[in-house]
C-alpha cells in the first residue's frame, strides 16, 4: 500500500491557489509525505507571500490562478471566502480559452462556500469540499 502511495505522489501534480498559513500547513505535510517539491505549484496574489512559500518549500509559483489549474491535477482553493467569487469568475472566463483550467479536480477549503458556488462558475469540474480544523496548521489536524 505504501508503494502505491509513494507511485501517486511521483506522478500527481498538486497546486494550491492561495499561500496563506492553511496551504502552508498543507504543502508542508505533502512534502513531508513524498510529495516531491517540483510537482507542486502556488498561485497568491502578494509577491512578499509568494516568494515566501517559493523560498521555504523550493516550489514553483505562478501569477495567474490559471495557469496553476492547467498545470496541476489537484488544486486546493485555499482563499478567503470574500474573493472566493472573483477567482471562480476569472478562471471561468479562462476556461472557456482553455478546457483544461475546469479538469482539474479541485478541493475547497474555503469557509461557508456551497459546492453550489463552484458549480455556479465551473459547472462540469469536479469539486471536493474539506474543512481542515486549526491543528492542522502545526500538522495534528483533522479534516471534515
Amino acid at each position: 500500500r505504501r508503494l502505491a502511495q509513494m507511485a501517486a505522489m511521483d506522478s500527481l501534480r498538486v497546486g494550491f491557489i492561495g499561500g496563506g498559513q492553511m496551504a502552508e500547513a498543507m504543502l508542508g505535510g505533502l512534502l513531508k509525505a513524498g510529495l516531491s517539491a517540483d510537482r507542486a505549484l502556488i498561485s497568491e496574489p502578494s509577491d512578499e507571500r509568494r516568494s515566501y512559500m517559493e523560498q521555504k518549500f523550493k516550489v514553483g509559483s505562478r501569477a495567474h490562478n490559471h495557469e496553476v489549474c492547467e498545470a496541476s491535477d489537484v488544486v486546493v482553493m485555499a482563499v478567503k471566502p470574500q474573493v472566493l467569487e472573483a477567482v471562480l469568475l476569472d478562471l471561468c472566463q479562462k476556461a472557456a480559452q482553455s478546457p483544461r483550467v475546469a479538469q482539474c479536480l479541485l478541493i475547497s477549503i474555503v469557509a461557508g462556500k456551497t459546492l453550489a458556488t463552484f458549480a455556479e462558475y465551473l459547472p462540469g469540474t469536479r469539486v471536493a469540499r474539506v474543512m481542515p480544523n486549526t491543528p492542522a496548521l502545526i500538522g495534528f489536524g483533522a479534516a471534515f
